[in-house]
């Protein structure tokens, strides 16, 4: 059964049975599993064991039986609620976005999830890519579409290493009844490859393992996109698991067997939403980057420096509102990302602070002290003003202190210092548009290409208008 019929089973007959913690084979209790399409996976115990409540953290792992035969390892399932009935423990639930078949009724731990390969889809990315492999051919005479060509397009190499290589696939998929009507889509999906043997999927303590090569592309292509995109249709293929001389019981009780892996993203709703977004309004659409793989090189050499300011910068992309925490949050994400980027280099020169200290009418410096974030943040809005198309210098430390000054009143609660919620949105704005450039210079991005981003965006033109009319209106001021 795939993941489509299941889901659909799930949809249509809640699926009820005996489930346990995968670590302890005693402690079994009733459970309903449930699929809703707007919220992935549910399991549900009506009443279950004593210490279900206590035992246990907000994640757990668990081992039941799918309706298909196969034993269904759920892990990292998330409690959702806890409800009570006359002070008595009656209904727990747990969320869960991907569960993992086998024939074995020991279930499957994490360190047996060993992959071959992972292939996955993300949202937006056929509108990233720009090109579609099919072409609509139209009759003049008749004047209607007669028919559809479709053009193969080869496979783009990513990125590889010792371990895995990663590829750019298309390919076309065809929905409903061919005799009657049907719909032809054209997929951009994402591959790893592992070179010899397999690979663990889960998280390990260094970076020897799927995940880290999944969530890393997922990343870049969210900073590409600019929004948080999300991943789907994840399908992923192991070996036979074959026990060897020395198993273990648990190893030996897997027996020879062929493990599937299956997925219900959280997000999954999210990706076919209806909502579709055209290259204009990306940071920097497929057609901007002549050298995909040699981004993407860069991209994985210098993860230990940008990653938290792109989790942080994807999220902002992705909020539906901006609060008055956003802007300090976002600060936080630039001083980390600065601290990085400069930690070895005497980045603040003594004409560089004087310089500052002259715009503000003050007497220069002899003696050095550590950098302030006001500095930081001068400094790299001074670095990257042609980018950010803010020239003039004194605009640039004026917005420098409103960012700090913000920053400095979320943390001590200054109601008197604080910013309006609109002027807390578009310097929020600024700020994202700073890390932007700023890892985007990291990764050797033409200075051009990241103009033409800002230039995409629907913010950008605002954003900066609305900073010069509070800076000449005296709103914003030193």
């Amino acid at each position: 059964m795939g993941l489509e019929q299941f889901k659909k089973y799930l949809q249509e007959n809640k699926f009820s049975g005996e489930w346990r913690y995968i670590d302890e084979p005693e402690n079994v209790f009733s459970g309903t599993l449930t699929y809703d399409p707007l919220k992935g996976g549910f399991l549900e115990f009506i009443g279950g064991p004593k210490n279900l409540l206590t035992s246990k953290e907000t994640l757990a792992s668990f081992l039941g039986k799918s309706p298909t035969g196969k034993f269904i390892s759920i892990f990292n399932a998330r409690r959702e609620k806890t409800s009570f009935t006359f002070g008595v423990f009656s209904q727990h639930q747990y969320s869960f976005y991907e569960y993992w078949e086998s024939d074995s009724n020991e279930g499957l731990h994490k360190s047996d999830i060993l992959l071959e390969s992972l292939r996955f889809q993300l949202s937006h990315l056929e509108e990233w890519e720009g090109r579609i492999c099919l072409t609509p051919e139209f009759d003049s005479s008749a004047k209607r579409i007669s028919g559809v060509s479709y053009s193969e397009f080869p496979s783009v190499n990513l990125y590889e290493d010792e371990k895995v290589s990663i590829t750019l696939n298309y390919a076309l998929s065809v929905q409903g009844n061919m005799l009657e009507a049907f719909h032809l889509y054209h997929n951009v999906f994402i591959k790893v490859s592992v070179k010899e043997g397999r690979l663990p999927y889960y998280n390990t303590e260094d970076q020897n393992n799927i995940e880290y090569y999944f969530l890393t592309m997922h990343a870049l292509f969210s900073f590409l996109i600019g929004k948080d995109v999300f991943p789907y249709d994840i399908t992923c293929r192991y070996e036979t698991i074959k026990p060897s001389e020395n198993a273990s019981e648990h190893e030996k009780a897997l027996g020879e067997q062929a493990i599937c892996g299956k997925y219900f993203p959280y997000w999954e709703y999210e990706a076919f939403s209806g909502k579709v977004l055209s290259g204009i309004q990306m940071f920097l659409p497929r057609a901007d980057i002549p050298d995909l793989p040699s981004l993407t090189a860069k991209w994985f050499s210098k993860q230990n420096i940008i990653s938290d300011s792109v989790s942080q910068l994807t999220s902002f992309h992705n909020q539906k509102f901006i609060s008055e925490t956003t802007l300090a949050f976002l600060i936080f994400s630039f001083e980390g990302l600065h601290r990085k980027l400069y930690s070895k280099k005497p980045i603040f020169l003594k004409r560089l602070r004087n310089f500052m200290l002259k715009l503000q009418g003050k007497v220069p410096e002899k003696n050095t002290r550590d950098i302030t974030l006001k500095e930081r943040v001068f400094y790299s809005l001074f670095k990257c003003r042609k980018l950010l198309q803010l020239n003039n210098a004194q605009d640039l430390l004026i917005i420098a202190h409103k960012m700090t000054q913000h920053r400095d009143a979320i943390g001590h609660r200054d109601k008197d210092i604080e910013l309006s919620g609109a002027e807390s949105a578009y310097l929020s704005y600024e700020m994202s548009y700073l890390l932007e450039a700023m890892i985007s210079k990291e990764l050797d991005i033409p200075k051009e290409t990241i103009k033409k981003g800002f230039e995409r965006s629907m913010m950008f033109d605002s954003c900066n208008s609305f900073i010069r009319g509070a800076i000449s209106k005296g709103r914003f001021h030193l």
